[in-house]
């Protein structure tokens, strides 16, 4: 979807400003719950906070008069790099082509729930909301993988597909000192994008797609466990207590490697990232890397990779020129159905190929079970946006429309609203709207209590959480973390070899219409990708 590929963010937590914070929540043992910020401020610093990490994001982007979206240009003299050839000039809010002016990068795993809940329960005049311990399985959770992480990212980089253009994004206080330091950046970097320019794109070694895994994946419940979960989840149905249910499952694996001399061990995830995105190109993909620098923080740090392909934007928030108002949109997808790619040598153009697809395309855009899980996510993602958007602006432009992908056609459907900038902020609109309703069902505080029976209290880890940007100047921009592997290190005594434990969340909406024979064969559709793209990683590893 060539709209929405246009940018590509680059950052890390490298910079004199920059943090990473790490959130972990009610489904982590009672000793480690907390929020984490290492701070990059000359020595590195790390502070315990008691708070959750909305509130924290909420509180930090409100200091000194909260959201701003202050911006200067610079340019340099082509001959020379001293200050005095650094010119100014301020620069207008809607001059960039893009929303993202630096700020707070990473993700929310689905179990932040349990925050986002309580405070819609407060907000609908409720008191005394308290998270109900025994729903989590403590002893499941993966101690390396945090509720909620993020960066500051105070150094980015911005590359514009349609044009070529790279754009330097950094963060500077009044300081002159910082203004310094955040000036020779740019100049660094401007000489280093000069010489990449010079350097031709690498061939990719991506192969395609094998018919059978090399890696064997277990699923954390196995499939006659998820055919009795389908029929529980009619009998709900049945019995009044929801009418769409979006089960998932945990596909899991172990996977040793031989260690490369060229590389540190948390490197090693960049290269799966490289292979999928190649393999499942989409509008949403991203990749973000969690490790520790200190291994004597191990025990409280986060350790995890995400390597995501997700063709779903959650919520974005972007401003609307020359006003204070945002435009908040969603694009909920529910409806998958396989693309048909041709047979080897087959031209994926070809008259044969297009007609096919035009047909399965057809199927999915006149089946009734899939309009239905539709209408009923966009009819829950418009009472959520009804919560925080202006009355009467939440409306539907686009209904049920179908858009396709490297492996599947897929139906989406955009809701939008308008939010009041002087009176709400992105982090309202995530209170109002997560867990996005595609990846729960509908209503959804009943079903999510009912998933999490089901589900048999696993967290869900990242997987149908979101991961995007909060910018600085209000904008914001999520994903729904599908299509997605997550990896954490396993120890290793051995130093001529690396472990990893892989992670994909899969799963499918449940209605009255469900078959669970194709509901568990559409789970494993929307793995397949991931799996053979781990595959892939490992033989490239070996060889």
């Amino acid at each position: 979807i060539i709209s929405n590929s246009r940018f590509s963010i680059m950052g890390s937590n490298d910079g004199p400003l920059s943090q990473k914070i790490e959130y972990f929540g009610v489904e982590h043992p009672l000793e480690k719950r907390r929020l984490r910020v290492t701070s990059n401020s000359g020595n590195i610093e790390s502070s315990t906070i008691d708070t959750d990490i909305l509130s924290y994001l909420r509180e930090t982007l409100a200091e000194d008069g909260g959201f701003s979206d202050h911006v200067h240009m610079v340019s340099f003299n082509e001959m020379e790099g001293v200050a005095d050839d650094q010119t100014f000039r301020a620069a207008a809010a809607d001059e960039l082509p893009f929303d993202y002016r630096g700020g707070y990068v990473g993700f929310l795993g689905y179990e932040l729930r349990h925050i986002t809940q309580c405070s819609l329960f407060e907000l609908e005049g409720g008191h005394g909301c308290t998270i109900n311990d025994s729903e989590a399985s403590c002893e499941r959770t993966n101690p390396n993988v945090p509720t909620a992480a993020f960066f500051f990212a105070d150094r980015s980089l911005v590359f514009d597909h349609h044009t070529g253009d790279w754009y330097a994004v950094g963060v500077a206080t009044s300081d002159e000192e910082v203004i310094a330091d955040v000036l020779e950046w740019m100049q660094a970097i401007q000489s280093k994008l000069d010489d990449i320019g010079e350097i031709s794109s690498p061939t990719s070694t991506s192969s395609c797609i094998a018919d059978n895994d090399a890696i064997a994946f277990v699923p954390n419940r196995p499939k006659h466990q998820y055919q009795m979960d389908i029929a529980r989840s009619h009998e709900e149905i049945r019995n009044g207590e929801s009418y769409e249910l979006c089960v998932t499952n945990q596909l899991e694996a172990e996977i040793t490697l031989p260690k490369r001399s060229d590389k540190e061990i948390h490197e090693s995830p960049f290269d799966l990232y490289k292979i999928l995105r190649t393999n499942n190109p989409a509008p949403f993909s991203a990749f973000m890397n969690f490790y520790n620098r200190d291994d004597a923080s191990s025990d409280v740090s986060a350790s995890l990779s995400i390597c995501c392909s997700s063709p779903e934007r959650f919520l974005s928030v972007k401003q609307e020129p020359r006003h204070q108002n945002f435009v908040v949109e969603s694009k909920p997808i529910k409806g998958t159905i396989a693309r048909y790619i041709g047979s080897e040598g087959e031209n994926e153009s070809s008259d044969m190929v297009k007609s096919i697809n035009d047909r399965i395309m057809q199927q999915l855009r006149e089946s009734t079970k899939d309009q239905a899980e539709n209408l009923m996510i966009v009819d829950l993602l418009r009472n959520d946006l009804g919560r925080v958007c202006e009355v009467g602006s939440v409306h539907v432009p686009y209904l049920m429309n179908i858009e396709s992908y490297a492996t599947v056609h897929q139906m989406v459907s955009t809701v939008r609203g308008h939010l009041d900038g002087n009176t709400s902020n992105a982090i309202d609109v995530i209170e109002a709207c997560f867990p996005g309703g595609s990846m729960t069902g509908a209503p959804k505080q009943r079903t999510m209590e009912i998933l999490n029976e089901i589900e048999e209290g696993v967290s869900r880890g990242p997987y149908s959480g979101c991961l995007g940007y909060i910018s600085l100047n209000g904008c914001m921009d999520m994903n729904i973390i599908i299509r997605s592997a997550v990896l954490t290190p396993i120890p290793n005594t051995d130093d001529s070899t690396e472990s990893w434990k892989a992670s994909i969340g899969c799963g499918g909406a449940i209605t009255a219409l469900s078959d669970s024979n194709d509901e568990y064969d559409e789970m494993l559709l929307k793995s397949r990708i991931v799996r053979h793209s781990i595959s892939q990683w490992s033989a490239q590893q070996r060889s």
